[in-house]
């Protein structure tokens, strides 16, 4: 059963990113966060879900800094 399911995700997920976005933004495979996958993790986890960065290589020469870390809130 379990094999089916992982079977079924894999197989699912590259159609997935062909459908159109919910939030209208244009399909482009080569643009991140453009995929109606990505409009569906924007949709569940809200729009500050996701990190952003300019650079994402320089989030890996200068190790995660604080303004790429999830803030904490008391």
């Amino acid at each position: 059963m379990r094999i089916g399911i992982v079977a079924a995700v894999l197989i699912l997920y590259w159609p997935l990113l062909l459908v159109p976005a919910l939030d209208g933004l244009p399909n482009d495979l080569s643009l991140r966060g453009h995929t109606f996958v990505a409009s569906v993790d924007r949709w569940l986890l809200g729009a500050g879900g996701t990190i952003t960065s300019p650079d994402p290589k320089a989030m890996i020469r200068k190790g995660f800094s604080a303004r790429c870390r999830p803030s904490r809130t008391a």
